[in-house]
């Protein structure tokens, strides 16, 4: 009896697991028809189409701020540096000579500030627009120096936060639109690495002085993860660091704060500015990633956009830098390396592809990464020339 009950549990088993595969055959059927499968494919089609669109018409790199005086980026032919020994007027126009602005701040000897010739119409509003910023804050009188390095450090991250459509994307649960997200990735390490050196030693007197602490608030606040949602979120923290800043001008304003532009500050921020480029430079030519694999067809436009979003960023900072330490720019001979500089990085926000390509050398189709590895060499080629000469006039 024992054995004929053992003998029909394992029929009855062996009947329950046969229903079971039949059931799920069934399922896998009916979800493996034509119908099911053209229903998800286009699903899936429509979401990219709409992630393009929507990244075609929002990765537009951040406006690039000119000064209060309308400081714009040259987009006219590179003329090569010269090797001449005589001095000579470090401010080149590249497109076609241009009267000098006469301007109320003081001037240094050989050198009138301001004059490179402004040829974009959306560099020049954006430059109208940090004019209006500045006069806001401090009046329409004497330049405040700093003031334009602190503006600078604002206007990227607040575009990002309050100006683009749809905010901060990188905390998104969803994101359709990852190309502006990596943009505003490398906008967000720029402005890192800005708040660390301008707290740290820009705003000090030295290794013993007080950190402000507006500054060292808005450090603290940047630090936070870029894709945290809640508690807080990275907007708040965010706006929180830009309103530190805005706090800082106004000590610029009424004289209780200042920021020391010497060679021995200007030195590091640039060296934090050419790691940064040539880590992207990097990323743009290599053809494996470091476990050995080829570069995914995913990576190439993160690639890309986040190496357009880190030269935009240091566009802005670099014309900034131009205003605030001209002075030492002028004295150390560097300053046609910085003109440079911010033409090449401006370059690199220029290049605005439907989809982003990686072609091969002997392909038809683009290399798009290729095509932004070229300026963000350059770019980064002259920043270390500024370097250098820096290093050279502090030491020498």
């Amino acid at each position: 009896m024992d054995e004929l009950k053992d003998k029909t549990d394992t029929q009855q088993e062996v009947r329950s697991d046969e229903a079971e595969k039949k059931q799920t055959n069934k399922m896998l059927a009916m979800l493996m028809t034509p119908k099911v499968i053209g229903g998800i494919v286009g699903t899936l089609v429509v979401l990219w189409l709409f992630s393009v669109v929507i990244g075609f018409f929002q990765k537009k790199p951040a406006p690039a701020v000119g000064m209060s005086s309308g400081i714009d980026v040259q987009t006219g032919p590179i003329r090569p540096m010269t090797t001449n020994s005589k001095p000579e007027s470090p401010v080149m126009p590249m497109q076609r000579p241009v009267q000098p602005e006469v301007q109320p701040s003081k001037s240094v000897a050989g050198y009138t500030p301001y004059s490179i010739p402004k040829t974009s119409e959306e560099n020049k509003a954006a430059a109208d627009n940090l004019k209006r910023t500045m006069t806001a804050v401090m009046g329409s009188g004497q330049r405040i120096k700093g003031v334009a390095f602190l503006t600078a450090a604002i206007e990227p991250i607040d575009y990002e936060l309050n100006k683009r459509w749809w905010g901060w994307r990188s905390n998104d649960l969803i994101e359709p639109t990852d190309n502006v997200n990596k943009f505003q990735l490398g906008v967000l390490e720029v402005t890192r690495r800005t708040a660390v050196h301008l707290a740290q030693r820009i705003s000090r007197t030295g290794n013993t002085a007080v950190i402000d602490p507006d500054l060292e608030q808005a450090m603290n606040r940047l630090m936070v993860k870029a894709n945290q949602w809640w508690l807080p979120s990275a907007e708040s923290q965010y706006q929180d660091a830009i309103n530190g800043y805005k706090n800082f001008i106004k000590k610029l304003e009424k004289g209780e704060a200042a920021i020391y532009t010497r060679a021995e500050n200007l030195e590091p921020l640039l060296q934090s500015y050419a790691d940064l480029l040539g880590a992207c430079d990097q990323n743009l030519v290599k053809s494996m990633e470091e476990d050995g694999k080829s570069v995914s067809w995913f990576k190439v436009d993160d690639y890309f956009y986040y190496s357009q979003g880190i030269a935009s960023a240091i566009k802005t900072m670099l014309i900034a830098i131009r205003e605030d330490f001209s002075e030492v720019l002028v004295k150390m001979q560097a300053m046609e390396a910085m003109d440079h500089a911010i033409a090449w990085n401006g370059r690199a926000t220029e290049i605005k592809p439907l989809i982003v390509l990686d072609g091969g050398a002997g392909s038809i189709f683009a290399n798009h990464r290729a095509n932004m590895a070229a300026p963000i060499s350059h770019a980064r080629f002259y920043v270390e020339v500024m370097i250098k000469a820096v290093t050279a006039g502090r030491t020498g």
